[in-house]
């Protein structure tokens, strides 16, 4: 008979080193993983040193009243009575159509009185405000200006008004500069404009 075939035998010897290639596998998983994390820290990290805060526009400056308060003394002796009017004469600018340089507001006497000057873009826009606040109104003076020791200063009028009750007001001849007084009676408009606001003489008010 014959011989059965031989058991099939071990193959005895060392086993295979696996390990390096499972330390291969792993280190390219850790660097795919470490490209990917600094990819996202470079696109989502703040950028130091940088403001992220958006910045607001500038207000618009408010109108430059230097040469209203040094022509007109009385702005300073009020202080605190007296305050920047923006927009700078809304309701001259409405009579007139042009828009006026600056504009101060100041209390004067009793409550409700006021008194507001006035520079303009150009004289001609000033005696333009003082004749078109008296159009329409009848006026309590004789005659339409006003005077500092007999000297002609510039037009001026004097009435009532619909709004305030009375309006004092008046210019300067050839000067860029007006004055207005609201009070709520006529008395006060006239005590006002005559001795209480400290007006200068036209030669004290620059030309132009």
């Amino acid at each position: 008979p014959g011989r059965p075939d031989p058991p099939t035998r071990q193959v005895a010897g060392r086993p295979r080193r696996i390990w390096p290639v499972v330390l291969l596998t792993v280190l390219a998983t850790l660097a795919v993983v470490a490209g990917a994390g600094t990819v996202a820290y470079l696109t989502l990290r703040p950028t130091f040193g940088t403001s992220t805060t958006v910045t607001p526009a500038a207000a618009p400056a408010p109108p430059e009243t230097a040469t209203l308060r040094r022509t007109f003394s009385d702005i300073a002796a009020r202080g605190a009575a007296c305050r920047d009017a923006d927009p700078p004469a809304a309701t001259a600018e409405a009579v007139v159509g042009v828009r006026a340089v600056a504009a101060v507001e100041c209390t004067v006497r009793s409550p409700g009185t006021r008194v507001t000057y006035v520079q303009w873009p150009t004289a001609g826009d000033a005696a333009r405000y003082v004749t078109a606040v008296a159009a329409g109104r009848r006026s309590a003076t004789p005659t339409p200006d006003w005077n500092i020791d007999g000297t002609r200063q510039g037009p001026y009028f004097i009435g009532a008004s619909s709004r305030t009750g009375y309006v004092s007001t008046g210019g300067y001849d050839g000067r860029r500069f007006t004055f207005l007084v609201t009070a709520p009676t006529f008395d006060e408009a006239e005590k006002t404009f005559l001795s209480v606001i400290a007006l200068p003489s036209v030669e004290r008010v620059p030309a132009g």
